[in-house]
């Protein structure tokens, strides 16, 4: 993130490096929750916010009403563009023919 990428939605200075994923070139695959903290805490490099891990229950609703309701700030001024889920251990999906993941679009969200 920063001052030049992606209109700078967080308002940055300067450039900020956040882990999202990691992939393993050697494995051939990504690394799981466990892997990636491991790997942020090693090179001390922040993750993206991680906001809950664990089983859950929500609805459709109740995800999309979060995801409206995301703010990269605590004054609540810069809205987040959304959330992503995906499971602690990667595993390919065969719905939608990768990796299971799933992202819920802050609808209130301005490029």
């Amino acid at each position: 993130c920063g001052p030049k990428l992606n209109g700078n939605q967080l308002k940055l200075i300067e450039n900020k490096l956040f882990l999202f994923d990691i992939y393993d070139i050697n494995r051939q695959q990504y690394l799981g929750l466990d892997g990636l903290l491991n790997i942020s805490k090693l090179l001390n490099i922040p993750t993206v916010p991680i906001l809950e891990t664990g089983q859950f229950s929500y609805t459709l609703d109740q995800l999309q009403d979060k995801a409206d309701n995301l703010f990269y700030d605590e004054k609540k001024a810069l809205r987040a563009e959304g959330l992503v889920l995906r499971p602690v251990i990667p595993y390919y999906s065969e719905v939608i023919c990768g990796r299971a993941s799933a992202k819920v679009i802050n609808s209130n969200y301005k490029d």
